[in-house]
């Protein structure tokens, strides 16, 4: 019998992302259909079948939909059969899975707009690329550079700046009276 594969999955309007993860997957047979969503495979060190069956909220279009391998994962760009509004749950039936998780890498709110979530690392609106925002702030004309004095940027004496007085010594006198 086969093993039940994990599967992620996030949405945009016109498409549905799904990510099937079977590590050294081999021979992947990928059968999509209406509502309907099969994967079958080979993975893992002992090369045991997987598979993945989803009943779909709504339609896809067969056609235009696509997929790409990699050594952990395979991933799926299923096209919406018409735009619109977000599924409510990527199944027909109201039923939580235990193997169908969200992709939060990939999700973004029906009311985001495309710069404010990223897809990925280095995607505009994504935060990985911290190097893009800087320069886009000095673009700006804001500069980041450090004063030469440190933090403090005025040339008065501050109250901290006093000579620190020395430690007291102790009294002989103490001692000579044990």
């Amino acid at each position: 019998m086969a093993k039940q594969a994990p599967v992620l999955w996030a949405q945009r309007e016109d498409c549905i992302y799904l990510t099937v993860e079977v590590p050294d997957v081999k021979d992947p047979k990928v059968d999509i259909q209406g509502t309907t969503f099969a994967f079958k495979a080979k993975g893992g060190p002992n090369a045991e079948d997987f598979e993945a069956n989803i009943e779909l909220y709504g339609e896809i279009d067969p056609e235009q939909s696509k997929q790409r391998t990699t050594g952990r994962h395979v991933f799926f760009v299923l096209q919406k059969k018409e735009t619109g509004p977000y599924w409510p749950q990527l199944t027909k039936q109201k039923i939580k899975y235990p193997w169908l998780k969200v992709d939060f890498n990939m999700w973004k709110d029906e009311d985001e707009s495309d710069d404010e979530a990223g897809a990925g690392p280095g995607v505009p609106g994504d935060m990985g690329d911290m190097s893009s925002l800087m320069q886009q702030f000095n673009a700006g004309g804001m500069n980041f550079d450090m004063p030469s004095g440190g933090m403090d940027d005025d040339e008065g004496p501050d109250s901290d700046d006093d000579d620190i007085p020395g430690l007291e010594q102790p009294e002989e006198d103490d001692e000579k009276k044990e």
